[in-house]
């Protein structure tokens, strides 16, 4: 079933580069002081009850494993720059719904990194054939053995590397 993406919130083109102005500065300071926050809260907190961790671990439990029917993919941009695809349940049709203005980065580990641009793509498995961005040419996402495979490889080289700079 095709998602209709006419309902939800384009905020700028993530491909597009984008200077940083004074807002996004700003935002990503504001994001910054609350995570501070939160993290100073949190540590003068006191321990967490064993009900209370089998409490949130069965709500995310529940809540992790969605059917692709259910989810919306987004393209983001962040502060730092780097473009990533994250994705949130249908009903969040905004960004700010969905992921609170902010997101960490896959690629430099930013967190919090204040979300610059964004657009939905469609369900999960509707963007399971993407594009390259130079050359247009679809490609498939590699599955979990073909990863795998390709970790083992790139550890074997590693070896292969270390031990002929030993040498």
């Amino acid at each position: 079933m095709e998602q209709d993406l006419t309902d939800y919130e384009y905020l700028g083109d993530p491909d597009a580069d984008r200077t940083l102005d004074f807002r996004d500065h700003r935002r990503q300071e504001s994001f910054v002081e609350m995570a501070e926050t939160a993290k100073q809260a949190a540590a003068t907190a006191p321990p967490l009850e064993p009900e209370q961790i089998a409490t949130l671990r069965a709500v995310f439990h529940a809540s992790a494993r969605r059917p692709d029917s259910e989810l919306m993919r987004w393209r983001l941009r962040l502060y730092c720059g780097h473009v990533i695809e994250r994705t949130s349940h249908i009903s969040n049709k905004t960004v700010h719904q969905a992921f609170t203005g902010c997101a960490r980065c896959s690629e430099c580990g930013l967190y919090p990194a204040t979300i610059i641009a964004a657009k939905p793509l469609g369900s999960p498995s509707a963007s399971a054939i993407t594009s390259t961005p130079d050359a247009g040419v679809p490609l498939r996402r590699p599955t979990r053995k073909e990863l795998e495979a390709r970790i083992a490889e790139l550890e074997a080289e590693n070896e292969a590397l270390r031990r002929h700079s030993g040498e």
